[in-house]
């Protein structure tokens, strides 16, 4: 059987996010056809008691909300810090736990390391990629089934990411490295982006929302569809570990906060104006020609530079994987292109939302269905611009321009594409 799964979200304890609750995630991930969603932030005390009390668990690890549509999976993000030849560096880190006592052991484990668990992702402070390696063996051997995922990989915060920038998993990871079976996309990459590093083809590539929000245009807006047996916690491991992946839906990588190399407008010095640069383009030294500081580097450019780094070459890989995906749009985006609204949450956009899935059965059923199935349905049914929004996004005519850079989301720009491999500009506020 094929599941979709979501399992990278966050809780109301963690930075930038606001009030959520089970009830909320349960709603919205049905409209959306989720299967399996994380849970954020199981470390933190008062989220922890809140799961524990709000939880049944069902069948090996799985559990429910009340007499909810949807299953959940005890979830965290850490931010694991250690010194690299660079200089310090932090990494975020998704953990998967198949049971209440794995966390509560873990909590007492990073009770005795120091972490002052008080926030919604715990940093874990560690000296070395050995004393990182160490810390993550004892994690594992809490329970084998304990799943440790490198989150978002190339954003500024992820293990390949510019903020001390590194060459190879081991540099950071240190031996465990070599038990790490899966990796993290991240918004701002797909599986186009990640073919560029060598060291990353052997590995499970999974994508996730990292939802900091219960709003329909951030839980489930990337997914993984996994093949398994049955909907269990060790079936959905298991399928990770041995790539078991139908497909990865995806935002567009250039929608991503972290795409391009670029400077956002409202910097110290920058007075509204902004520049973003494709790979080819960035300047030298990568010195903002606004400010004169240094530029954040996106996650096109540092893929770009991981694959010259690497020891091996693209060419070099044998027998390469093939990774199905797929670009999409959260559905909101969309039905509020088509009516010309900005807020994404506002009650007329919500309205045209649900009666499309209703017509449709859920969001991630709508971006696999074929044309003929999806005219047959929605033609005549629903507002003939959001029609017409749809297909164009199903048919790929669709880019973003400004893409995304520095922390801001590429802009929508519909029935035509953007050649992002040559881009620069240098323009006023986004």
């Amino acid at each position: 059987m094929e599941i979709n799964c979501d399992l990278h979200a966050h809780s109301g304890y963690a930075g930038g996010v606001g009030k959520i609750s089970l009830a909320k995630i349960d709603d919205m991930m049905a409209l959306k056809g989720i299967n399996v969603v994380g849970t954020g932030d199981c470390l933190h005390p008062e989220w922890l008691a809140y799961l524990k009390e709000n939880l049944e668990e069902g069948a090996d690890g799985m559990f429910t909300f009340q007499e909810g549509n949807i299953t959940f999976m005890l979830q965290t993000e850490v931010i694991l810090t250690s010194q690299v030849k660079t200089g310090r560096k932090s990494v975020h880190t998704v953990i998967l736990f198949p049971s209440f006592d794995a966390v509560d052991r873990f909590c007492s484990v990073i009770d005795t390391w120091g972490v002052k668990n008080t926030i919604g992702r715990p940093f874990i402070v560690c000296e070395d990629k050995n004393d990182v390696s160490q810390k993550l063996y004892e994690l594992k051997d809490i329970d084998s089934k304990i799943e440790i995922i490198p989150a978002h990989i190339l954003t500024p915060d992820g293990i390949y990411g510019s903020n001390r920038p590194i060459r190879y998993l081991r540099d950071f990871f240190g031996e465990v490295s070599s038990e790490i079976c899966v990796i993290e996309t991240g918004l701002s990459a797909d599986p186009g982006i990640l073919e560029l590093i060598p060291e990353l083809q052997e590995r499970t590539w999974i994508s996730n929302s990292d939802a900091h929000s219960h709003h329909l245009h951030r839980m489930g807006r990337e997914f993984t569809t996994l093949d398994v047996q049955k909907a269990t916690y060790s079936q959905v491991v298991d399928a990770m570990r041995k790539n078991r992946v139908v497909r990865t839906a995806e935002f567009h990588p250039a929608e991503g906060r972290y795409f391009l190399t670029g400077h956002r407008g409202n910097r110290r010095g920058h007075n509204g104006e902004y520049c973003f640069f494709s790979p080819g383009n960035v300047p030298e030294g990568h010195v903002c020609p606004i400010c004169s500081k240094k530029l954040t580097i996106g996650v096109f450019e540092r893929a770009v530079t991981l694959k010259k780094e690497q020891s091996l070459t693209g060419e070099d890989i044998k027998d390469r994987k093939v990774r199905n995906f797929v670009h999409m749009i959260p559905l909101v985006e969309v039905v509020a292109k088509g009516l010309h609204i900005q807020s994404v949450i506002s009650k007329k956009v919500l309205k045209k939302y649900k009666t499309i899935v209703d017509l449709v059965e859920s969001e991630c059923d709508l971006w696999f269905m074929d044309d003929e199935t999806l005219e047959e349905v929605l033609k005549g049914n629903i507002d003939d611009n959001i029609y017409s929004v749809i297909c164009a996004v199903k048919k790929g005519k669709f880019g973003f321009y400004p893409p995304g850079f520095d922390g801001e989301y590429g802009k929508l720009y519909l029935r035509e594409t953007v050649d992002v491999t040559n881009l620069q500009g240098v323009s006023s506020a986004v």
